[in-house]
Formats: C-alpha cells, sequence, structure tokens
C-alpha cells in the first residue's frame, strides 16, 4: 500500500534457472512447517519459559536458502536436545545445520548468598522488596558461568526501554539508582 489504499502488483520475468524444483519446495516448506518455533517448554516453578526457538530470519541466497534461529534455555540439557531435534530434522530435510553464537545456559540457583546481600540492601535503601526474577535470555552471566561453574552471580542493572530496536534506551534516573545500590553494597566489603 503506498498510503492512497492503493495496491501496486509488480511482476517481473525470470529465468527458470531461479526456480524452486518441486523437491527443493517441498524441503523447504516441511523444514518451515516441522521446525520447532517459539516456546517448546515452561518452567512452572519460575513461571517463564524454560527452552525455546525463534525462528526470526529465512534468507534466500544465490544457492541456498537459510534458516536462522535463536535456541534460548536455562537449562543446558534441554537446550541440547532442541538443538538435537532441529539438526535431525535439517538431516532429513537434506540441509546442513551450522551452529554459532551460542549463549550457555545460566540456569537459576535456589540459593545465593550473594542474591541474599543484595537483597538486603536494597530492603534497607528504598523500603521494599526488589524484584527478583529470571529471564528468558542470553546473558554475559551464562558465558561466565560456564567458565567458572560454581560462582555465585546475579545480573542487575537499569531500567532499558525498547531493547533490541533503534529506539532503544536507558532510563537515566534508573542509571543512578543502580549506581548508588552498587556502591551501598560494594561498601559492605563482600
Amino acid at each position: 500500500l503506498n498510503g492512497k489504499d492503493e495496491v501496486k502488483i509488480s511482476i517481473e520475468k525470470t529465468s527458470a534457472d531461479r526456480v524452486f524444483t518441486a523437491e527443493s519446495a517441498e524441503r523447504l516448506s516441511t523444514f518451515a512447517a516441522l521446525v520447532p518455533n517459539g516456546v517448546q517448554s515452561n518452567n512452572l516453578a519460575l513461571g517463564m519459559p524454560e527452552v525455546s526457538n525463534n525462528l526470526g530470519v529465512i534468507r534466500q541466497n544465490e544457492d541456498d536458502v537459510e534458516f536462522i534461529c535463536a535456541l534460548r534455555s536455562g537449562t543446558a540439557s534441554l537446550k541440547t536436545e532442541l538443538f538435537g531435534r532441529a539438526k535431525k530434522l535439517t538431516e532429513v530435510c537434506g540441509g546442513r545445520l551450522d551452529f554459532m553464537g551460542d549463549y550457555p545456559a545460566w540456569e537459576f540457583k535456589n540459593e545465593s548468598p550473594l542474591r541474599d546481600v543484595f537483597v538486603s540492601e536494597y530492603k534497607k535503601m528504598y523500603g521494599k522488596d526488589p524484584v527478583v526474577e529470571t529471564v528468558h535470555a542470553g546473558l554475559e552471566c551464562g558465558l561466565i558461568g560456564e567458565k567458572i561453574p560454581d560462582m555465585d552471580m546475579i545480573s542487575f542493572g537499569p531500567n532499558l526501554l525498547d531493547i533490541h530496536t533503534p529506539k532503544e534506551r536507558a532510563e537515566i534516573m534508573s542509571i543512578e539508582r543502580v549506581w548508588n545500590f552498587l556502591t551501598a553494597v560494594l561498601k559492605k566489603g563482600i
């Protein structure tokens, strides 16, 4: 639509070598219909997705078609299982699977002395309980935890808006609150 409630359709003549064969079209449509996409399971105790896959991009290149997915999980074994399903489907459909840009799972720990210190200091400073939650996303903590598995760690930060968009921004006042909070905790000498 061009803003005037009109529809414009363009048709171009193409050569026969740029058309999918019936077999390749069937393999592509089968893969697109069967690839795990969206939330695959939920963690009921934490009230959030446990493992998911996002088929975010389908791109036709000169010699192939790419399906670009982002696998996420807070549990390493579930992510490995989902990857295995995607790999098997790719093989059945005659494709090749490349794996890159992994964010290791950062599993929630029920007991965290570090988190307890931060929660206690937050209550002291602001007179209320902080929101303590886990997120279904790739975080640097997963990368650190993979190298130092027993490390007790938390992630916290300012209020971020419109994340991963051209309008991404941080709330300035929350940056000041985070700084004041962090310095107060560090003064405790933990």
